[in-house]
């Protein structure tokens, strides 16, 4: 009984190291995840200048076009 005892007590030491191993290999994980992660606040300021972006664009082809058309009934 002691022997079954102390393989009992030596499998659960073996198993109590792996979880602690996964643990912290899972803390170490989430740590590199939060360090790449974006704010909602940073998240919004990239879209507010893609907006922004997206708005330029419009207001330049719309005048290219304009330009375009201009130069087109000119003829």
């Amino acid at each position: 009984m002691p022997d079954e005892m102390s393989q009992a007590i030596q499998s659960h030491g073996q198993q109590i190291d792996f979880i602690a191993a996964k643990v912290v290999e899972q803390d170490e994980r989430l740590a590199r995840i939060e360090e790449n992660m974006v704010t909602k606040t940073e998240h919004q300021d990239v879209m507010k200048t893609l907006d922004k972006l997206v708005e330029l664009v419009a207001i330049f082809l719309t005048r290219r076009l304009i330009n375009v058309y201009n130069h087109m009934s000119s003829k």
